[in-house]
């Protein structure tokens, strides 16, 4: 049974009090706990992927007390512009394209490159915006700018010039460092279809596609030739006459000079686009792999999708996209689906910034599983990595039932999920690990605990 360490009175008396950590502390918590009570986003540089997630269809609410505030800092800048990925779009964007485009007011910042992209995902990208992202000094620049560019050449009908010209400038960045082909996909909302990531022959990485998509692909014949001839000309047939900036962009990347080691995953991605046809949205993104598409994610994130559906996903190809749906199934501590989110992430990593914000998500209503992670050896890491958003005496008591952590990283994990309990049970313990803090790892923690308790003796 779950047992709340604090009253959301804390959280909500805390949030509304001066800038620093606490307050960031209170208003991650408060989003969690009484969303309805958070008037504006954190305005430090973390965590804002799970308050985005847990506002839901609130953010825009929160991003215009934010703006009252002052400018937004980077790391809250750039979550608002993932809220695509998140399903975040609301129905009626007139008023968040307004509030985006008064956080220019200031002049072009850091995080100006993220609210362009997302106003460029609204179709509301223009001139100013394209200014701001260019201007921003953001280093994600050289990947985020060209998906800018084609959404407002795309406005503009003149899509296909624009791509001739950015693939011009992205091919020698991308033969240095072909993970920047991932990364152009991921902002461009392309399907990634993970089972031909492997592959060798485009042909196989077209059925993949295909089959993703959950259509028929027509006969090709690429002709003879080398596998770089062979993936180009897949790749031309595939989009020919497909419309829309993903399918300008990775036509125009293979029309001009492809890579030997780009891989023949794109030509996945392209016969997903071919053979697609929309139907039902929660359909679509469960089983169709249209989870990267932000109007087909938010359609779906409306619609609502039962916990078996979202379960069953997850087994399969635990996709994050499927696994945002989760969402108010695990606000109700859905302990099964939330043991599954948590499956996922274990599989694809904490890296996956998406999957790890929904875990974040799980282990806040569900202090059991948390507390179950955290008393198993396999799991434990995990388990530290998500506690400190779940301040319950459940989880609590596990911390403190634990041996202090011997590796560095395990031992701030657990150093900081201690500090987010903000109890005094676990001052004891964070004390103890300080005379012996040779590395400096407590730095952070302690810093959250005094904030939080008070100075420490």
């Amino acid at each position: 049974m779950s047992r709340p360490l604090h009253h959301t009175d804390v959280f909500a008396d805390l949030a509304n009090g001066q800038p620093g950590v606490a307050r960031d502390w209170a208003r991650v918590r408060l989003a969690l706990f009484a969303p309805e009570r958070l008037a504006a986003l954190p305005s430090g540089n973390d965590l804002f992927d799970v308050v985005m997630l847990a506002l839901g269809e609130r953010w825009v609410d929160a991003l215009e007390g934010s703006l009252k505030e002052g400018p937004l800092s980077p790391g809250v800048a750039s979550t608002i512009g993932a809220a695509s990925s998140y399903g975040l779009l609301p129905a009626s964007t007139e008023r968040l394209v307004t509030l985006l485009r008064s956080s220019f007011k200031g002049g072009a910042s850091d995080g100006s490159l993220w609210i362009s992209l997302l106003l460029a995902q609204l179709g509301e990208a223009d001139g100013a915006a394209l200014s701001a992202a260019a201007s921003s000094g953001n280093p994600d620049t050289r990947w985020v700018l060209p998906i800018i560019v084609l959404h407002v050449a795309d406005a503009a009908g003149q899509l296909d010039a624009a791509a001739a010209e950015v693939a011009r400038g992205l091919t020698p960045l991308i033969n240095q460092d072909p993970n920047l082909l991932f990364a152009l996909a991921g902002v461009a909302g392309l399907p990634f279809i993970g089972s031909a990531l492997h592959l060798r022959d485009p042909a196989e990485a077209a059925r993949e596609g295909a089959a993703a998509a959950g259509g028929e692909l027509q006969e090709i014949q690429p002709g003879p030739g080398s596998k770089k001839r062979r993936t180009q000309r897949w790749v031309a047939a595939l989009l020919d006459g497909v419309p829309g900036p993903r399918a300008a962009l990775i036509r125009a990347l293979y029309a001009h000079d492809p890579g030997a080691n780009w891989g023949v995953w794109p030509v996945a991605s392209a016969a997903w686009l071919r053979c697609f046809t929309a139907t039902n949205p929660v359909d679509d993104v469960l089983t169709r792999a249209a989870g990267a598409d932000p109007r087909t994610l938010a359609e779906a994130v409306r619609t609502g999708a039962t916990a078996e559906q979202i379960e069953a996903a997850l087994e399969r190809d635990g996709d994050p996209a499927a696994a945002v749906l989760a969402v108010p199934h695990l606000r109700d501590g859905n302990a099964d689906l939330a043991e599954a989110v948590l499956e996922a992430l274990a599989r694809v990593g904490p890296q996956n910034h998406r999957m790890l914000a929904l875990g974040s998500i799980a282990a806040a209503f569900n202090p059991a599983v948390v507390a179950k992670l955290l008393s198993e050896r396999e799991s434990r890491d995990l388990g530290l990595l998500i506690a400190d958003l779940c301040p319950d005496e459940t989880v609590l008591e596990a911390l403190l039932a634990l041996p202090v952590p011997a590796d560095p990283d395990a031992r701030q994990l657990y150093a900081h999920a201690l500090a987010s309990m903000a109890d005094p049970a676990a001052l004891p313990v964070l004390l103890a690990m300080a005379e012996e803090d040779e590395e400096d790892v407590l730095g952070e923690a302690r810093s959250l605990s005094e904030a939080l308790l008070g100075p420490w003796p």
